[in-house]
């Protein structure tokens, strides 16, 4: 503020929306905190990005947990498609920064950043599979009754809870 720059971009995340982890609450205060810094400069625009699932490149969380858990040819695909993710391939993250950048907006932004489409843990986990092996080895196996056991139940929580977002505010922007 001092320094009288245009815009402030803070990456946030999905996890800010619904605050179930900590991770997702401390994303949320920051935010909370941001827009008081910034609710009366008028020079400064604040640009606040909550993108979904990032992908590309060296994953990590839980796309580089379920790439080495496909490593191994005869495990089977643990089949749940209920769930909702969004994602965003990291490329198109920065190609946003940029993007930002380069745009006037006439008031701070909360911007949730992905690529409009619907992904399940399953979609993932079969894509992420034909990646690593070239021959179809699928097999399959419905964890309803594994989430149900209690050493395993957080595990399948983190890995199997919707992470959409409805709108899209890349649209609203311009950004393609």
């Amino acid at each position: 503020i001092k320094n009288k720059i245009k815009k402030f971009i803070f990456i946030s995340s999905i996890k800010a929306i619904d605050q179930e982890h900590l991770y997702g609450k401390s994303k949320f205060e920051a935010e909370i905190e941001l827009k008081k810094v910034f609710q009366n400069i008028k020079k400064t625009r604040l640009i606040i990005i909550r993108p979904g699932l990032v992908y590309g490149g060296n994953v990590k969380g839980n796309l580089k947990l379920i790439k080495n858990y496909l490593n191994f040819k005869i495990l089977p695909i643990l089949k749940y498609s209920h769930n909702k993710m969004s994602m965003i391939h990291v490329e198109d993250l920065v190609n946003l920064f940029i993007f930002l950048s380069l745009i006037n907006l006439d008031s701070p932004k909360v911007i949730e950043a992905h690529d409009g489409k619907k992904y399940s843990t399953e979609d993932v986990f079969i894509s992420i599979y034909k990646k690593i092996h070239k021959k179809n080895y699928l097999t399959s196996v419905d964890i309803k009754f594994l989430s149900k056991l209690p050493f395993l139940k957080i595990f399948f929580k983190k890995l199997y809870n919707d992470s959409f977002f409805k709108s899209n505010h890349l649209e609203e922007i311009g950004f393609k």
